[in-house]
């Protein structure tokens, strides 16, 4: 879907009744799709569960940036 703004919105982003705003570098133009509707299902109150636990920890700023570094690490691996 191309998106044509009337009043010069350059370089939106965002949600605006029921669509989503993005910028594509590729094509170099603001694109829209519908905001997804999302079923919860027992793995989102699984994730939701780890995450509060994860956070009852209060993992300090080094750590989660050892994490980070891991996690940008191992993305960048060879397949």
């Amino acid at each position: 879907m191309k998106v044509i703004f009337k009043h010069l919105l350059q370089g939106y982003e965002g949600k605006a009744d029921e669509l989503v705003f993005y910028w594509d570098p590729r094509l170099q133009r603001i694109l829209a799709r519908r905001l997804p509707k999302v079923k919860i299902s027992q793995h989102h109150l699984d994730f939701g569960a780890t995450s509060r636990n994860l956070m009852a920890i209060r993992p300090s700023e080094r750590y989660k940036d050892d994490l980070r570094t891991y996690a940008e690490r191992t993305y960048n691996l060879p397949q």
